[in-house]
């Protein structure tokens, strides 16, 4: 879904020629990007890394997590971009929960575009209090024993989960990548995306997951921007923990 926003003022919007760098691969953001009109062409390392057009965000990771951009972006035509400092970021993920919906696939989508699957060793961060308080207010915890499949690669994801108890290993091809411990979330790309699973999950240990279906997941959105920022920083700290390892 392309975001729409209709209190822009001019005075707000930056301008981009064809060719021009809008920022750099390592350059520090305060801010990220929504397109209003054009395209945006991505690379990282020179090479081309995907492109976005009206109605399209980039430059979010490095937002959601302080981190140095991990991309460079270049106009392809005439662009006009408008800028969105963090303030702006989380009241629009208050107001309008279709555009974290759109961030969090945009994520997703880069995710997978470049082949990180499960994540590797990166781990995945505990949930804030408030996220944690609601998901244990939810009923329906399901207890899995150690050695157990929670879900296979290939799988339609239905939904995602929050360790309530316990440890959780995702694999890839039988490989381990990722261990998930109590406190924190796993399986959230294939809800966002309904793409089939890109990890098997089994569990570690003795284990108590609380599972997120669709339903739930849209009431976490709408109920705290906490869970929202979370899913965004673990994407994030995949892309980049992946990216040292190429």
């Amino acid at each position: 879904m392309a975001i729409q926003l209709e209190d822009v003022r001019d005075s707000e919007v930056e301008e981009f020629g064809p060719g021009e760098i809008i920022f750099t691969q390592g350059e520090n953001l305060d801010h990220m990007y929504l397109v209003l009109e054009g395209e945006v062409v991505l690379k990282q390392d020179g090479k081309p890394a995907g492109t976005v057009a009206e109605g399209d965000v980039f430059g979010e990771m490095a937002l959601v997590d302080r981190a140095p951009a991990n991309l460079l972006a270049e106009a392809v035509g005439d662009v006009r971009v408008l800028p969105l400092g963090r303030a702006r970021f989380e009241s629009l993920l208050v107001q309008h929960p279709e555009f974290a919906r759109t961030v969090l696939r945009t994520m997703t989508l880069r995710l997978r575009q470049v082949n990180l699957a499960a994540g590797g060793a990166a781990g995945s961060p505990r949930v804030s209090d408030s996220t944690s308080r609601l998901l244990l207010a939810m009923k329906g915890n399901t207890a899995y024993a150690a050695g157990a499949t929670i879900f296979s690669e290939g799988d339609k994801g239905v939904a995602m989960f929050f360790v309530q108890d316990g440890t959780v290993e995702l694999r890839v091809g039988g490989k381990a990548v990722q261990t998930i411990e109590a406190g924190a979330f796993f399986g959230e790309m294939a809800l966002i995306d309904d793409a089939p699973r890109s990890a098997s999950a089994h569990a570690a240990t003795d284990c108590k997951l609380m599972p997120v279906d669709r339903d739930r997941f849209e009431v976490l959105i709408r109920r705290t921007p906490d869970f929202v920022v979370e899913m965004m920083r673990s994407i994030a700290s995949r892309m980049r923990a992946m990216a040292k390892k190429k």
